[in-house]
């Protein structure tokens, strides 16, 4: 593969971002005055219309040196779980497309079921890591490892159908058990956390995380994004067995 400058491009591994979002009702909550939770949210992965979509985590994927090896797609949960972006290359998406169809509350808004949104989640990772689920792309073409890293937001509890966090400590279990130690010691299938402000149950957020380097409690939008960005990097990092 060779770059846009005609350099030889070296490709490490394929990684599945998969943005597993909440919207559960709290996400209605304002964040800032006039801007809610989801709102932010939206703004922060897919951009604002105002800078273009320059400004989002899915711009900030693409302008970097693995964007051709990063794949992503979008699950929006509340008690059901909703794909808003199909399994695609980083290079090929259209933020804006993103941003139109990232309003978090449309359709959705009851309460939080963190069960179904992780076995959701660790099925596409399955189907990834197989060589499975890529549009256009259902076998595997290359000799390259490839990896998910879940990227799981919430806001709230646990509460569908009840509060009862048991069931959530085994989903992410069984994602855990299934993956893979690959080079440098990271796993093929990675669990980051995000609780996204003070009412998040952080305590089953950080239970469920690949370790403390994918955990981590924020406060705005933003943070969660910074975050994510951390988190795709480092599960490479690890691959690459950079320290």
């Amino acid at each position: 593969m060779v770059d846009d400058f005609g350099f030889e491009a070296v490709q490490h591994a394929e990684e599945l971002g998969i943005l597993l979002l909440d919207g559960s009702g709290s996400m209605g909550a304002d964040e800032a005055p006039q801007v809610t939770k989801a709102e932010a949210v939206r703004r922060a992965i897919a951009g604002t219309p105002e800078q273009e979509y320059s400004d989002g985590l899915i711009a900030e994927i693409k302008r970097g040196q693995r964007a051709n090896d990063v794949f992503f797609t979008i699950l929006v949960f509340d008690t059901g779980v909703e794909p808003r972006l199909e399994e695609v290359r980083a290079t090929e998406i259209d933020a804006a497309a993103v941003y139109g169809n990232l309003d978090l509350l449309k359709g959705r808004g009851q309460r939080t079921n963190l069960v179904k949104a992780l076995e959701a989640a660790g099925g596409i990772a399955r189907e990834f890591i197989l060589g499975r689920g890529i549009q256009g792309e259902n076998e595997l073409t290359t000799e390259l490892p490839r990896l998910a890293t879940i990227l799981l937001m919430s806001d709230g509890q646990h509460n569908d159908p009840d509060t009862n966090t048991e069931p959530v400590i085994n989903a992410a279990k069984e994602i855990h058990s299934q993956a893979m130690s690959t080079r440098g010691g990271r796993q093929s299938v990675v669990i980051a956390c995000a609780p996204y402000g003070p009412d998040a149950d952080t305590t089953t957020l950080k239970a469920i995380a690949t370790g403390s380097d994918f955990y981590r409690q924020c406060s705005t939008a933003q943070e969660v994004r910074a975050f994510f960005v951390a988190s795709l990097n480092a599960a490479m990092d690890r691959m690459d067995g950079v320290e």
